[in-house]
């Protein structure tokens, strides 16, 4: 089986190019005929294209964000669309399409009103303009040793600052990346072609929790303090 990637460098499709090891990437400022030639041979595409969301969103990048993944998918799926749509497009979303003050699951139908809500939504509606077999895999914060938002959090927390922010109360949902690309293996090999596949645990963390826990796994210091405490 021959895999395309988009996204290729981050922390996901790095894990996704060890995986599949018959695969071609493809670049994100690749034209529609340039994308059109990579796909000759493959089987399915994962697309994960987009500029890294785990900093600071100025103005000028949510544009990036947005354009990043919505601009890179539309021209994939116009470049799946001159093939034999055959392929299997595998896309991925995220989790912040839903609303904060809800529990959602796979029958939710309810999307959130601010930015990663539309920025989910229209990355969802590039993906469906594939004529082909679709699969979405809504997807929650993937954490793994070698980077993503672990990465950013276990400097903080060895200097003994990993507090909970506010009161702690933030609900993540997660996926280990080792359960993330299983995940991928099964949905291509089986041809799962739903709309929307959630990928996140079924047990969510809270701050709160995460700092009980990293100091019994990884060389972190405990602490008490919560941002809200120390900024005053």
């Amino acid at each position: 089986m021959k895999v395309a990637i988009t996204g290729a460098s981050g922390f996901v499709g790095t894990r996704v190019r060890s995986r599949f090891t018959s695969h071609v990437v493809i670049d994100r400022d690749l034209s529609v005929s340039e994308i059109e030639q990579r796909l000759r041979g493959v089987d399915a595409v994962i697309n994960l294209a987009g500029a890294p969301i785990i900093k600071r969103w100025s103005r000028s990048y949510k544009d990036v964000l947005y354009q990043s993944r919505i601009s890179t998918t539309g021209r994939l799926a116009e470049a799946l669309n001159r093939t034999d749509r055959n392929i299997h497009l595998v896309s991925a979303s995220a989790t912040g399409i839903y609303p904060e003050h809800m529990a959602c699951d796979e029958t939710c139908t309810e999307t959130a009103n601010d930015f990663l809500g539309k920025l989910a939504r229209d990355w969802e509606q590039q993906a469906m303009l594939y004529r082909g077999p679709v699969s979405i895999m809504r997807l929650g914060v993937v954490l793994g040793p070698e980077g993503g938002a672990l990465s950013k959090m276990l400097p903080v927390f060895r200097l003994g600052l990993g507090g909970p922010v506010g009161n702690g109360g933030m609900i993540t949902s997660w996926i280990d990346i080792e359960d993330l690309l299983r995940a991928f293996e099964f949905v291509i090999r089986l041809g799962l072609t739903q709309v929307c596949l959630m990928q996140w645990r079924p047990t969510r963390f809270q701050m709160p929790n995460l700092q009980r826990r990293l100091p019994k796994c990884s060389d972190v210091r405990p602490c008490s303090l919560s941002l809200r405490q120390c900024s005053g």
